[in-house]
């Protein structure tokens, strides 16, 4: 009897667990229809398997959609590294790949927000020779990004370290309800410290 519930259960997940994938599959394959665009066996796998398929180099629309997510996508605040678009205002939780010698003014993008969920966090791609030096920050929000001494990042931006406290929304969902100050600056954050109660991580 317990092999027959065993066997069960295992065929109940294994058929939802398809089924999810081939729904991801079919949105994907109607969207790339419409744009005109053809799936790769890879691509079908990954929507099959993961439920979404990595970006590709230079493709618009959200950073992270229900199909289409970075290749180094972890979750909702490791969300993985994508290319810059200045008519893009918001990187929160992701890695961005910026040309060195970039200027980032949000008075010009509209916008311009690269915070992390944990003080000094990478949040550019510093690969010598083409990303992350020498850029400069002008009305940015730089709210527990990692900064460099060859940036410059003037007085209009903030660079606070903050832990964020996690709690629950009246629906159940996790969410941020507080902060606690760590440093005004990133290169001010203690090289050992102890973290807040309830202070959230990537892994959340």
């Amino acid at each position: 009897m317990r092999t027959l519930i065993m066997i069960f259960l295992i065929q109940f997940w294994a058929f939802n667990f398809a089924y999810a994938g081939q729904t991801e599959l079919d949105k994907e394959q109607a969207r790339a229809q419409k744009l005109g665009i053809t799936l790769t066996d890879g691509d079908r796998t990954d929507l099959l398997n993961k439920g979404w398929r990595a970006r590709r180099s230079g493709e618009k629309g959200p950073l992270v959609r229900e199909t289409s997510r970075p290749q180094d996508y972890v979750g909702n605040f490791d969300r993985g590294t994508v290319e810059f678009n200045p008519k893009w205002r918001n990187y929160s939780y992701h890695k961005v790949n910026v040309p060195s010698g970039t200027v980032l003014d949000g008075a010009v993008m509209g916008a311009c927000n690269f915070t992390q969920i944990e003080p000094n966090t990478e949040a550019f791609d510093r690969t010598p020779g083409f990303f992350g030096h020498n850029l400069v920050f002008r009305n940015c929000n730089l709210s527990n990004v990692k900064t460099y001494p060859d940036w410059t990042v003037e007085e209009s931006c903030n660079n606070a370290q903050v832990d964020y406290i996690k709690g629950l929304d009246p629906d159940g969902n996790q969410t941020i309800v507080d902060t606690v100050f760590v440093a005004s600056r990133s290169e001010d954050v203690p090289k050992t410290r102890t973290k807040a109660p309830g202070a959230m991580s990537k892994s959340d």
